[in-house]
């Protein structure tokens, strides 16, 4: 369980806290009001529940505590009960002022007993002060001896260090320090100067976090199953020894008035989900667009997206563009079965596990609550052993019940009387990502000639030089201070700091700016300061002028259409202005004309039916003004589309090709072209074989039949000499017959295939 702990601050706020000390910008009210605020946004920013505080300030117009009569404890206010600080809490501190003031420590002694009890708590009083008003100490004795009963320390910040004679005015000074100076050392408390607080206050501090477990168990070698001498099991916790330090969460806001919300009003936002099956416009709309949508999903554009609900969703497998649904049975068995444990697999040299192999966090392994005393003995001469043969355990680890194994090594660890070990997690052979890169002192030419010097791609001995004087001279280290540029323990993250600032400052105020990141972060995003103002001659701009470095010239974000401007800037002079303007074509949103898609393919002069979009190639060629393409077109699509056929997987594409022959048949039709076509249908007819009861495309043939799709007639086209009862009979006929030859393209050779067809008749 966390350390509880509760605090008073008591505040000064006499007319006397408002002078302003010799060489301070601020006065000493403002200053103790900084210091207060400090601390007081650290523990806010924590957000603690066992960390409370109670404010008190001493001097106020009003009276507002527990022990108030009617001539003791006057003109005290509490500002709030104990309870971790609030961001109403810090703005009425920034708000305060200075009034007359009188004594609270009684207050705060009956405060803290009265909330404390005799729970555990770990108590403190924290008085900022400047010690100049006069204080009753007639009863210190008696205070200090309740405060020592109660087991709380006192400390006094904004009396230390400062001067007498610097306060000639307040005769009282010496007799409040040193009664308070004897109450904080009876009380095991301390006494700051004002300088000494913002000081610490000013420094970096990483969050103190108590070390949770998050693993109990044990350390096995062998089979611990049995009884048998050559078994180990050692009991052992682990750690979090580094572990990635994020930046404050946050959560949704709502503000949707200017006006100030409702005592039960909170401004937070639910979350509500709402599952929908998608239909094909959707879906559509919201897939990516190198992501085609299945033909096979059969969805109605016109169906509005269904609500479902969450208890009737499963999990779905992906299998290429399949979703292969999972149930909550077959989820239940693919789970592996696995019991918490760490095993031991083997033991490695050290020098064998790479370092680029360390995945994620560390974590200390420490003897664990089973015989302690045995398990530490154990613990420590295994640690002794891998150290004394420069290895490392290879382990098996799983923290939980039914949780995938994780794969880890064990490094040994030493301090003064502390033996433990290091826990670093490991890839399996699946996460290990092995990419080759050229070997930088050597290259293997094209022959296989192996070159390490005189090639343009090496470095010179000139070079290697200069490079290790560069890396030999640099250093961390300031030459003009002798002080460190960066010290790792001393390097912070400045994101961490930019996001809590950035929140304490609007807590207090909602219209303060957002703060300047501190120079000390700033430091970390810079260059070290002493190599850009190295001298002309000096060793960097040796390393610039041998190295050819030069400034790189900013790219200018292309457009659409714009891919042969580098062409353009050589060879400008060979074009004319109608072919340069025809190069820069403009990329129309939402394109919604025909006969304006095919112009623009009709532009890139198309000249291959591309099975991507097959049929808008096929009309770019048919439609194209400076050359006769239709022939081409026909014959390039006829080919396209027995590809399809015979390459389908089942009826994957048999849509795409039925589309592509209406497409094709109807042009053919249109242009004179029906002899090139009724030729094709032929060699499809041959390909698909629907004489044969085994073949595997006959699915495809009924697809036509069922369409209608045959050849083309005298009476839809002049040139035909297919009679309309010969069109009806080629899709009844059992067998392909053989095209005639006058109508078979040149080049080509599907004359044997249809010959072999005849010969096997």
């Amino acid at each position: 369980m966390a350390q509880k702990k509760a605090t008073i601050y008591i505040l000064n706020a006499s007319p006397s806290m408002g002078r302003t000390l010799p060489g301070h910008s601020k006065s000493q009210f403002e200053e103790s009001q900084s210091i207060l605020l400090g601390l007081l946004e650290e523990k806010a920013m924590a957000g603690r529940k066992t960390d409370v505080v109670s404010v008190l300030l001493v001097g106020t117009e009003e009276t507002s505590n527990v022990l108030a009569e009617e001539d003791q404890y006057q003109h005290i206010s509490a500002l709030d009960d104990f309870k971790p600080p609030s961001a109403v809490l810090l703005r009425t501190i920034a708000n305060a002022t200075v009034t007359e003031a009188k004594d609270a420590t009684g207050d705060t002694v009956h405060m803290t007993a009265t909330f404390c009890r005799q729970l555990k708590y770990e108590r403190r009083i924290v008085v900022l002060t400047n010690g100049e008003d006069p204080v009753d100490w007639s009863d210190r004795e008696e205070i200090t001896r309740r405060i020592t009963d109660i087991s709380t320390s006192v400390l006094v910040v904004g009396l230390e260090g400062t001067k007498v004679e610097d306060n000639e005015k307040s005769p009282h000074l010496a007799e409040n320090t040193e009664n308070w100076k004897a109450i904080a050392e009876a009380t095991g408390g301390d006494m700051l100067s004002q300088d000494e607080a913002l000081s610490e206050l000013h420094n970096f501090r990483p969050k103190v976090v108590r070390p949770t477990p998050i693993f109990r168990g044990f350390l096995t070698l062998g089979d611990t199953s049995r009884v048998n001498d050559a078994a180990l099991s050692i009991s052992v916790t682990m750690y979090v020894t580094t572990m990635v330090q994020r930046p404050p969460g946050s959560k949704k806001y709502s503000a949707l008035s200017n006006q100030p919300a409702k005592e039960t009003g909170t401004h937070t936002v639910n979350t509500k989900r709402e599952h929908k099956v998608k239909n094909k416009s959707t879906a559509e709309e919201d897939r990516p667009e190198s992501e085609a949508l299945p033909e096979a999903d059969n969805l109605d554009q016109d169906i509005p997206d269904e609500k479902v609900d969450e208890s009737t969703i499963v999990s779905a497998g992906v299998f290429g563009k399949t979703l292969v649904p999972i149930g909550p049975e077959e989820e239940e068995v693919l789970k592996l079965r696995t019991k918490p444990g760490m095993q031991i697999l083997g033991l490695l040299s050290a020098d064998a596990v790479p370092r680029d192999y360390f995945l994620g966090q560390v974590y200390v392994i420490t003897p664990g609550t089973f015989k302690p005393i045995a398990s530490g003995t154990a613990l420590s001469s295994f640690a002794r052993c891998l150290d004394e043969k420069n290895a490392v355990a290879l382990v098996r680890y799983v923290f939980r019940n039914d949780t995938q194994p994780k794969l880890g090594v064990l490094f040994p660890y030493f301090e003064q009387d502390i033996d433990v070990l290091h826990f670093i997690q490991v890839p399996y052979n699946e996460d290990v990502r092995m990419f080759g890169f050229n070997s930088l002192d050597r290259v293997v030419s094209t022959s296989g000639k192996i070159v390490d010097r005189d090639h343009p791609l090496l470095p010179t001995q000139e070079m290697e030089e200069l490079m290790d004087q560069f890396v030999s001279e640099t250093s961390m280290y300031d030459p003009a201070t002798g002080e460190e540029y960066l010290r790792l323990d001393e390097t912070y993250n400045p994101m961490l700091w930019r996001v809590e600032k950035a929140i304490t400052t609007r807590a207090i105020n909602e219209a303060a700016p957002i703060p300047e990141l501190d120079d000390r972060l700033k430091a970390q995003l810079n260059f070290l300061p002493i190599l850009p103002n190295s001298k002309e001659d000096g060793l960097t701009q040796k390393l610039k002028d041998i190295f050819n470095v030069k400034k790189a010239a900013k790219k200018e974000k292309r457009g659409y259409g714009q891919g042969n401007e580098g062409q353009t800037a050589a060879g400008a002079a060979d074009m004319d202005v109608d072919e340069i303007v025809q190069s820069k074509r403009v990329k129309k949103e939402h394109e919604t004309d025909y006969n304006a898609a095919i112009e623009s393919l009709v532009g890139k002069d198309v000249r291959q039916v591309s099975s991507l979009d097959p049929i808008g190639t096929f009309n770019a060629m048919v439609n194209n003004t400076k050359e006769d393409l239709i022939t081409t077109a026909v014959e390039q699509m006829g080919n396209l589309i027995i590809e399809l056929v015979t390459t389908s997987f089942a009826d994957q594409h048999y849509g795409k090709a039925l589309e592509c022959l209406k497409t094709v048949r109807s042009t053919s039709a249109k242009e004179n072209e029906s002899d090139t076509f009724n030729g094709f249908m032929h060699r499809l007819k041959s390909k698909v074989d629907p004489g044969n009861p085994k073949s595997r495309r006959l699915d495809f043939w009924e697809l036509l039949k069922k369409e209608d799709v045959t050849l083309i007639s005298k009476e839809e086209a002049e040139d035909s000499d297919v009679s309309p009862d010969q069109a009806k009979e080629f899709l009844k006929a059992d067998t392909a017959t053989a095209p005639e030859p006058e109508h078979t393209a040149e080049g080509e050779d599907e004359g044997e295939d249809d010959l072999l067809a005849q010969m096997l008749e």
